[in-house]
């Protein structure tokens, strides 16, 4: 497994007299390990949605400004295992972008990784997924296409997908978007768990 989401704690000195601290010029302070190492052979990191997104390094981006987009949620009734699942409901909203974005990935360059996620809908509707790699956690940085309109199935259970990712560079994001244009959507609902490894 990565050494990611660690705690550590951090003593600093101030050099800087515009920062000087009172009493003994030192002060500390608490950090939270976000990268995923998927350096070494066979590593492997996997993600729940079971903590906060944010604390974590996941991000979503609401490209179209429509006030909705992903948020982590806790219901293990709606789960595929766990309490944890990401989901995006536009809920009525014309012409869905809604972007989420992985903690960075410290990965090999051209080197085979596999995404494994799982996907559920509540519509009747199409609902696509695109997987992206990026050196930012921004839909702008995306600029490596993973897999590209990728269908829930219409079942409304999880089902398993799996794709093969070939980052660029060594620290990179992954990027999930669901885009819909064109039609309004009564309830839009994609759940997903992420696996991510080395393939050799």
């Amino acid at each position: 497994m990565s050494k990611s989401f660690i705690n550590y704690s951090i003593s600093a000195e101030v050099i800087s007299s515009y920062d000087e601290v009172a009493i003994n010029n030192k002060i500390d302070t608490e950090a939270f390990g976000i990268i995923s190492d998927l350096i070494s052979n066979q590593s492997m990191s996997e993600f729940g949605f079971e903590e906060d997104l944010k604390k974590y390094g996941w991000t979503a981006e609401d490209k179209n400004n429509n006030g909705q987009t992903w948020l982590g949620y806790t219901q293990p009734q709606f789960a595929h295992t766990g309490n944890g699942l990401a989901i995006n409901i536009p809920n009525n909203k014309m012409n869905v972008d809604d972007w989420i974005f992985s903690n960075p990935l410290k990965l090999r360059a051209n080197t085979r990784y596999r995404v494994v996620f799982y996907l559920r809908k509540f519509s009747e509707k199409p609902e696509l997924l695109d997987i992206y790699l990026g050196n930012n956690a921004t839909s702008s940085a995306m600029s490596t296409v993973g897999a590209s309109k990728i269908e829930a199935n219409p079942d409304g259970k999880y089902h398993r997908y799996a794709y093969e990712l070939v980052p660029q560079a060594q620290i990179a994001y992954i990027g999930f978007a669901h885009k819909v244009k064109g039609k309004k959507w009564l309830m839009l609902w994609l759940w997903m768990m992420l696996d991510l490894s080395m393939q050799l």
